[in-house]
């Protein structure tokens, strides 16, 4: 069976990198141990000799305004078709697989499509329900409840009309998708509001390549919050927690991303006394060093996050996770290590229980091939 995976970035090829982005190789990375597998993906942004998997390059610049407009409203590009298509052609894949496909738009879900192969879609956000795919209002920091359509001017200064419109188109290339791969019940549910049909939706985790648990120890009393410094991530709620306590937080992130939030949390910080090390972007491997140190993971999401990688990271290798009720994390752990709002974070540190978890990958990548085999019939 040959599998084309297509996604915005990857690790191996770009610098700037997510979650999901690093479930989509894991993905990829598994699966060519055995399958015949390659990828699509938007053009390098790293100087890259040889790669542990076959891909292809889309010249794409993700940065232009067209290309925004496209990902909000009107997602399709000839030219992205054509070379997709192209691909596909010579390729001969008996799936697609899509991942984060922003960049690309609906491009290549149709030209999948017009050549008669099966699609597969995981879902790391909401993109096909939300044009800043989080379902969540940044200028009230709440999270949206009616999905893309007229509501949208709350985050838009332009005329709602545009965003009904982009329903619509959502809806239609939404039923040419063969199978929808969500990563939680939650998500499942939004799909389900969405009327996406049931029987094309299964729920699955995520492939980690590292499940081995250990206990190592820790520095007491530390917090590692890693992710990107923007609001609807929840460092802002974190630190309220942890006023008037001896903690010490070590926040992994991207301060360049929304520098007036970030400023936000170091003047908080300050206000409220909380001990907290900015330290920057790290790479995976110094993030992954960083939860063996610290006692505690916090992972305070304040949107529906489908699931957060950090944190399951953080239960494989032996990290006490804390995480907010607001996403779904609340699926993964016990009461006592979720806090509903800021005033609970005190409490939850002092009743956190330390899980001992480990992720069967091999199960993960079984249950997306026996996917593909059901699609195309085979036994």
């Amino acid at each position: 069976m040959k599998v084309c995976h297509i996604v915005d970035t990857l690790p191996i090829l770009h610098k700037e990198i997510g979650g999901a982005e690093w479930a989509a190789y894991r993905m990829i990375k598994a699966q060519s141990k055995l399958l015949d597998v390659f990828a699509i993906s938007s053009n390098r942004t790293k100087n890259v000799e040889k790669t542990d998997i076959k891909f292809y390059e889309v010249p794409i610049n993700s940065k232009s305004f067209s290309t925004k407009i496209r990902m909000g409203l009107l997602p399709f590009n000839k030219k992205i078709y054509h070379t997709v298509k192209q691909i596909l052609k010579k390729e001969k894949p008996d799936i697609v697989h899509l991942h984060e496909f922003k960049y690309f738009t609906f491009s290549a879900l149709k030209a999948a499509k017009d050549l008669g192969i099966k699609v597969v879609f995981s879902v790391y956000d909401y993109w096909f329900f939300c044009p800043l795919s989080k379902l969540y209002i940044q200028k009230e920091r709440r999270i949206c409840e009616t999905f893309h359509g007229l509501g949208c001017v709350r985050c838009f200064s332009i005329p709602g009309a545009g965003f009904y419109l982009r329903k619509k188109i959502f809806e239609k290339y939404a039923k040419l998708i063969d199978w929808f791969i969500v990563i939680s019940e939650d998500s499942k549910d939004i799909l389900l509001h969405n009327k996406i049909p049931s029987r094309k939706i299964t729920v699955s985790s995520l492939v980690l390549n590292f499940s081995k648990f250990s206990k190592l120890k820790k520095e007491k009393k530390t917090i590692l919050y890693a992710g990107w410094l923007v609001p609807h991530k929840g460092l802002d709620i974190l630190i309220k927690g942890l006023e008037g306590t001896d903690y010490k937080l070590i926040a992994v992130g991207d301060m360049t991303v929304d520098p007036s939030y970030s400023e936000e949390c170091r003047n908080l910080a300050k206000k409220l006394n909380v001990k907290v090390d900015f330290i920057g972007r790290r790479s995976n491997e110094e993030v992954i060093n960083y939860m063996r140190r610290c006692e505690f993971l916090a992972v305070p999401e304040q949107w529906r996050i489908p699931l957060s990688t950090v944190m399951l990271e953080g239960m494989s290798i032996g990290s006490k996770v804390i995480g907010s009720g607001m996403s779904s994390t609340r699926e993964h752990l016990p009461k006592q290590n979720v806090f509903n709002s800021y005033k609970d974070i005190k409490d939850c540190l002092t009743k956190a229980k330390f899980l001992k978890t480990t992720f069967d990958d091999k199960k993960i990548v079984d249950q997306t091939i026996r996917i593909y085999k059901s699609l195309l019939k085979y036994t």
